[in-house]
């Protein structure tokens, strides 16, 4: 199963964006910009930085994973070397970043991504993947804590078995959070789509496998829809050729399709049916889901957005698509036609009911790009063109109109050195 994304800052690596090059930025506080592009053609730009930018805890070495924004603040998982080892951070910090608080969280399992902030019931929860108690060889463990103030409460461990990614996802309802992962079969040699719920008693149900594809499976996500939960994934298929065959992919690549497969679910998280082809069988690489209300009586009431990477090798770059999740299959849609690059995407979906939602990605240059949409209607709409960003690197949480992002910064009189890595807040409009 291949990774989702890599995970790491390091000066000149920017997460979620491959290669070794820094996107342009605005100066930030103490530090001089890298890359200036101000002579590079700019198409409109939407989001205008507000105030300082604030440096991360932990030098260049931080790991930076996802936000979230709840109330009046900001929250931030990061994995940076403490005294002991790698420690498992959240950052919550004011809205203009005028306080920023840290607070340790776990000691993450090997590898695995740092702490991940969700709402639980009417609170903020973390999650953090920790070792077994048993060791590598027994599994890994899902750590669930409550959030209030600075304080930690442990709820619960969701026990899963080996797997080569460290990745979940979780959807909450009244009846509880569900979470989603995926495991390695050894037996069967096959990947297996795993559910857990944690009730708002803070009682694990006993994992519970979801589906068993005959085909490698990557990225599992989960929403909460009218009609109850919706599940899909990436599923992607290879043919073993022979290095040098005139039909692989690129220089020793076998060829491959990938597409995403969804599964539609009750409210109590009981499969309905079988999974289903969302997308058609390309080079789908990333997606996300977005809740629509049911257009149809087969439809699960939620959307795909999409990245297929098709016509890369053509020099194009990525398409953005989108596609309804519904029993009967659904013609695909273009939100943008080309030029998007290797970097995952993320979608941040607006406060309700505006309806507002953006699209954040890079192009085939790694330059940042934002795409307004609406989810007012019950197709996903794009509002305008994507605009050139230099507020920041990478966006990482959305409230409203305004955007926390990363931003790099070369330290003042150095030469060669590492980047600062810090946060910035900026307004954006549609």
């Amino acid at each position: 199963m291949r990774r989702r994304s890599g995970l790491l800052l390091s000066g000149c690596a920017i997460v979620a964006l491959s290669g070794c090059r820094r996107t342009a930025s605005a100066p930030a506080e103490g530090g001089t910009v890298a890359n200036d592009l101000s002579e590079a053609p700019v198409l409109r730009r939407r989001c205008a930085p507000e105030g300082t930018s604030v440096a991360v805890p932990g030098g260049e070495t931080v790991v930076v994973g996802d936000g979230f924004a709840s109330g009046n603040d900001w929250f931030l998982g990061t994995v940076r070397a403490d005294e002991g080892g790698l420690r498992g951070k959240v950052l919550r910090a004011s809205r203009d970043l005028s306080k920023i608080v840290e607070i340790d969280v776990c000691s993450p399992d090997g590898d695995a991504p740092p702490p991940r902030v969700f709402r639980r019931g009417g609170g903020v929860s973390i999650a953090c993947y920790t070792r077994s108690p048993g060791g590598r060889k027994k599994g890994r463990e899902l750590s669930i804590y409550d959030l209030a103030g600075e304080k930690l409460t442990l709820v619960a461990t969701i026990p899963q078995g080996n797997d080569d990614a460290f990745w979940f996802d979780v959807a909450s309802t009244e009846k509880g959070s569900f979470f989603v992962w995926t495991e390695d079969d050894a037996k069967a040699e096959k990947p297996l789509v795993r559910m857990a719920r944690l009730g708002p008693d803070g009682k694990v149900d006993a994992p519970k496998t979801l589906a068993s594809p005959d085909v490698d499976i990557e990225g599992p996500q989960v929403l909460a829809t009218e009609k109850g939960l919706v599940v899909a994934w990436i599923s992607e298929k290879r043919e073993g050729l022979g290095f040098g065959d005139a039909s692989l992919e690129g220089a020793g690549e076998a060829r491959f399709s990938s597409w995403v497969d969804w599964l539609s679910l009750d409210a109590a998280g009981t499969a309905v049916g079988a999974p289903k082809a969302a997308t058609k069988k390309t080079h789908v690489s990333w997606f996300a889901l977005a809740r629509r209300g049911p257009t149809s009586a087969g439809a699960a009431g939620a959307e795909a957005i999409f990245v297929d990477e098709q016509a890369k090798a053509e020099g194009g770059g990525g398409r953005i698509g989108r596609v309804s999740l519904a029993e009967a299959p659904e013609t695909e849609s273009e939100l943008l036609s080309e030029g998007v690059g290797s970097a995952f995407p993320e979608l941040f979906l607006g406060e309700e009911p505006s309806g507002r939602a953006w699209l954040a990605f890079t192009d085939v240059v790694e330059h940042a790009k934002m795409l307004p949409l609406s989810l007012s209607g019950p197709r996903v709409q794009v509002l305008g063109d994507p605009s050139d960003e230099v507020a920041f690197a990478r966006a990482l949480a959305a409230a409203g109109d305004r955007m926390l992002g990363l931003v790099f910064a070369d330290p003042v009189g150095a030469k060669g050195g590492a980047a600062q890595v810090r946060l910035r807040v900026s307004a954006c409009t549609p």
